[in-house]
């Protein structure tokens, strides 16, 4: 007799409780909302970040002590000292110690001419005509003291030495957390120039960096920019006598 063959046993039918039913992943909504926070907060630092270096590293071969200008051997139009606040008559001590390098700049005859720049914004405040009795009580002639009263911020102060006062070239003279900008800034109107700035003390420097670095973001922008500025006043060459701008 042949032998029976055997069947395979029809598989049981999977039950529902049995079925692999596949279930849609949650969405991971907090960690996608965690990676767009922190794009949102990361990426303007990043951004703020980079332009600070990069107006930083633009400068820092262009900026010298007195002497360091003296071995460099060469002159310039005019030395735009840079204001900042004063009390009555009185320079603070920021603005007197860039007075001072101003001076020792002009002494050194690295610029036959010195130009005051800052705010006379009000009727009784006005930051050039300290500055100039300054430098006059220092023993320098008035004819090489120039005054730019609308000095308002430190693009106002560059664009006005060329266009009013025909400035080609200059040593900017500010404190050190300062120049870095000022020489961006130069550079984007076409002014050959360097800078110098005392190491002097001063008060609260956390704070000046703190808010340079936010004027150096801002002023990345208006360089880029150049936007047109209150120029007011005929041309006053520095050629002539500085006592013409009084």
């Amino acid at each position: 007799m042949r032998a029976q063959q055997t069947q395979p046993a029809p598989r049981a039918k999977k039950t529902q409780s049995a079925l692999s039913v596949k279930q849609a992943k949650p969405k991971k909504t907090g960690k996608t909302w965690l990676k767009v926070l922190l794009t949102i907060i990361l990426l303007p630092l990043f951004l703020a970040a980079s332009i600070n270096l990069y107006v930083f590293l633009n400068s820092q071969n262009r900026i010298f002590t007195v002497q360091g200008l003296e071995q460099k051997g060469k002159t310039y139009d005019v030395i735009l000292v840079l204001g900042a606040a004063v009390t009555g008559n009185q320079p603070s001590g920021q603005l007197e110690s860039r007075l001072d390098q101003g001076i020792a700049l002009y002494k050194a005859g690295l610029a036959p001419k010195l130009l005051m720049s800052g705010d006379n914004g009000g009727t009784y405040y006005n930051e050039p005509a300290v500055m100039k009795d300054y430098a006059l009580k220092q023993g320098v002639p008035a004819e090489d003291i120039f005054m730019d009263h609308y000095g308002f911020s430190t693009y106002e102060s560059i664009i006005r030495a060329r266009e009013i006062y025909q400035a080609k070239s200059m040593i900017i003279v500010s404190q050190p957390y300062h120049l870095a900008r000022a020489l961006y800034l130069a550079d984007r109107v076409g002014i050959d120039s360097v800078a110098s700035g005392p190491d002097a003390n001063y008060r609260n420097r956390l704070y000046y960096a703190a808010r340079e670095a936010l004027a150096q973001i801002k002023d990345f922008f208006v360089g880029l920019i150049q936007p047109q500025i209150y120029v007011t006043g005929t041309t006053i060459p520095l050629a002539g006598s500085g006592e013409v701008s009084w």
